[in-house]
């Protein structure tokens, strides 16, 4: 009885740490939100800001976990910043701009299998919640 209480026990502890790695930190949280904020242009209150930070969280605790191969880079890369104009205003080459720059600001490799799946991520999950408003 007390093996199978001392296993659980373990298989517990081990199943929260591997949930914390997971997670993504307060600093990351502030940069994913900073990242909606300031790149997208998406103001805090609105369901796609939510969606947004929901999305690049999760893209980082990808990369946190190693799910998402990246080599270690800058985010200073041939695409310049984008415009001004908030995501929602911008047309569909803008918004494209907007999510790749996004995903490089989070030192995902541009043309990895990772910054393709988190612009295709990130641009999912903002058009699910426009068309569901």
């Amino acid at each position: 009885m007390r093996f199978i209480s001392f296993t659980a026990c373990a298989l517990l502890a081990a199943t929260t740490i591997a949930q914390a790695d997971e997670r993504a930190s307060v600093e990351q949280i502030a940069l994913a939100r900073n990242i909606c904020s300031d790149v997208m242009r998406i103001r805090q209150g609105f369901v796609s800001f939510y969606a947004c930070v929901d999305s690049l969280s999760q893209t980082i605790r990808q990369k946190n976990s190693n799910r998402m191969v990246s080599k270690g880079t800058s985010a200073s890369y041939a695409i310049n910043r984008p415009q001004e104009t908030s995501y929602s205003d911008s047309n569909a080459e803008e918004r494209r701009r907007k999510e790749e720059y996004s995903c490089a600001q989070l030192g995902i490799l541009p043309g990895s299998p990772g910054f393709g799946q988190c612009v295709a991520e990130l641009d999912g999950s903002l058009r699910s919640v426009e068309q569901s408003e």
